[in-house]
C-alpha cells in the first residue's frame, strides 16, 4: 500500500492547458473516425466513445474548432451505422425493407429538426443568406448527411426528390460563405452533394473548387473530391449508371479519406 501511495503523490495532475490539450485531441480523433466512415464505407473504430464524448454535456464542442455541431457529427455516425447495418443484411440474404425505411424514418426526422433549428425557424431560402459562417458550415454538413442517408434508401439516384433537395441545400450554403473562407474542411460534404449532383448543378461545384484554388488555398483536397465526382458524372453520362461516392473511389482505385 506504501508504494501505491507514493506513486499516487509522484503522479503530477494535470493543468488547465493539458486538459484543453486533451480535449482537442480527443475531438480531432472522433472527427477523423467519423469521416473515415462515411468516407470509405467502414463502421466507427470508437462507436461507444463517439455517443459517449459528442452528447448534449459534452466538454467537446465540434463547433469550435470544426465549425459543425456535436449533433450533425453524431447523426452522420448513426447513418454511417445505418449503412454498415444495410450491407450486412444484404450479404446475409436478410434485409428487411420496412426496418430500413423505420430506421431511416427517425433518423430524416432528427435530421429535419436539426436543420429547423439551424435556420433559426426561418424557411431554409430566407435563411440562406443571413445565417452565421459556423451555421452555414453545419447546414453543409446536416443537408450532406441528408443527401448520403436518401442514397443509402433509394440508391444514388440524383433525380430522386430529397436527394435533389439536399444537393440544393448544400450548395446553397456554399455559396453564402465569405470568400476568403477555405473549403478543405468541407471535403466530404463537397463530395457527397457533387457526387448526386444534376447536370444544371455540376458547374457550381467545379467553380466551388476553382474559387477555393483562387481564393489563395492550395488545390489539396478538394481535387479529390472534385475527381470522384467527375467519375460519377461520366458514368452516368456514357453508361447510364448510377455511381456514388463508394463506387467511384472503387472504379478509380482510390481510399479517400474525405477531410
Amino acid at each position: 500500500m506504501e508504494w501505491q501511495e507514493a506513486a499516487s503523490r509522484e503522479t503530477p495532475s494535470l493543468s488547465s492547458s493539458d486538459h484543453v490539450g486533451m480535449g482537442f485531441f480527443s475531438a480531432v480523433i472522433i472527427w477523423f473516425d467519423i469521416l473515415a466512415c462515411v468516407s470509405t464505407g467502414r463502421g466507427p473504430q470508437y462507436p461507444d466513445i463517439c455517443a459517449d464524448a459528442l452528447g448534449p454535456q459534452s466538454a467537446i464542442q465540434l463547433q469550435y474548432l470544426m465549425g459543425c455541431e456535436n449533433w450533425v457529427m453524431v447523426l452522420i455516425r448513426e447513418i454511417s451505422t445505418l449503412d454498415c447495418w444495410k450491407k450486412r443484411t444484404i450479404d446475409a440474404g436478410m434485409l428487411d425493407a420496412a426496418e430500413l425505411d423505420r430506421k431511416a424514418d427517425l433518423l430524416r426526422e432528427r435530421l429535419r429538426s436539426g436543420m429547423q433549428r439551424i435556420n433559426g425557424g426561418l424557411s431554409c431560402e430566407k435563411a440562406t443568406s443571413t445565417l452565421p459562417e459556423f451555421r452555414q458550415v453545419c447546414r453543409i454538413f446536416a443537408s450532406a448527411a441528408y443527401v448520403y442517408l436518401h442514397v443509402i434508401v433509394v440508391g444514388p439516384d440524383p433525380d430522386n426528390p430529397d436527394i435533389k433537395w439536399g444537393v440544393q441545400e448544400v450548395i446553397g450554403a456554399f455559396e453564402n460563405l465569405p470568400s476568403f473562407m477555405s473549403l478543405q474542411g468541407l471535403a466530404w460534404p463537397f463530395c457527397i452533394a457533387g457526387c448526386m449532383a444534376c447536370p444544371d448543378q455540376m458547374q457550381i461545384f467545379r467553380d466551388l473548387a476553382t474559387r477555393n484554388e483562387m481564393s489563395g488555398w492550395e488545390w489539396g483536397r478538394l481535387h479529390e473530391p472534385l475527381a470522384i465526382m467527375e467519375k460519377c458524372w461520366r458514368s452516368r453520362d456514357n453508361l447510364g449508371q448510377y455511381y456514388h461516392w463508394f463506387g467511384a473511389m472503387g472504379e478509380l482505385g482510390w481510399h479517400a479519406l474525405l477531410v
